[in-house]
């Protein structure tokens, strides 16, 4: 189990340029637009729930969510649960070891979700008979739910931020990833 408050910065998560400990919470974003995966400093294999509180700071379009299954040592592989505040979406998305990105469940926003508040993001993933169930609730409602037959059992989770501007910042606090099974 991984449970962290972001209040200890020798807790492994800054990386230098990339992200930073500010008021008990990890602020990601750089001056280059793209995508972040901020691995949680400790990782194992299995069937996971992935939480975390997160919020988006700026004015750009941008994408917050957390990670789960993924690989980060074949230049990133996993699932990610993010809200796209350019698309208003909640969505599933898959990244295999060519990079390719596969969107598995996408809904829109749901009008009881205010993005200008943070957020409590869950991302469940699931491995049973070689099969990926993963779901993702935002603010105690399940959102998207998806099954996926070439399941991904990489070790890594943690925060995943994109922005498009710089100056735009995902605000991220009250880490938590369970292990579901004894993998």
């Amino acid at each position: 189990m991984v449970v962290d408050d972001f209040t200890d910065p020798s807790s492994g998560w800054a990386i230098p340029t990339i992200s930073e400990y500010r008021s008990g919470n990890l602020v990601v974003g750089h001056s280059e637009p793209g995508s972040t995966f901020i691995p949680a400093p400790i990782a194992f294999r299995g069937s996971r729930i992935v939480k975390a509180t997160a919020s988006i700071d700026g004015p750009g379009e941008s994408a917050i969510g957390v990670f789960c299954q993924a690989d980060l040592d074949r230049l990133f592989t996993g699932y990610i649960g993010s809200i796209d505040t350019a698309a208003r979406t909640v969505r599933i998305t898959r990244v295999d070891q060519i990079r390719k990105v596969s969107v598995l469940a996408e809904d829109p926003i749901d009008v009881s979700i205010s993005i200008d508040k943070p957020l409590d993001l869950v991302l469940r993933c699931l491995q049973e008979n070689g099969i990926a169930r993963i779901s993702f609730t935002v603010n105690d409602t399940t959102l998207v739910e998806v099954s996926d037959s070439s399941s991904l059992d990489g070790r890594d989770g943690g925060v995943f931020f994109y922005h498009a501007e710089p100056g735009t910042f995902g605000v991220f606090g009250n880490f938590e990833m369970v292990a579901l099974d004894a993998n």
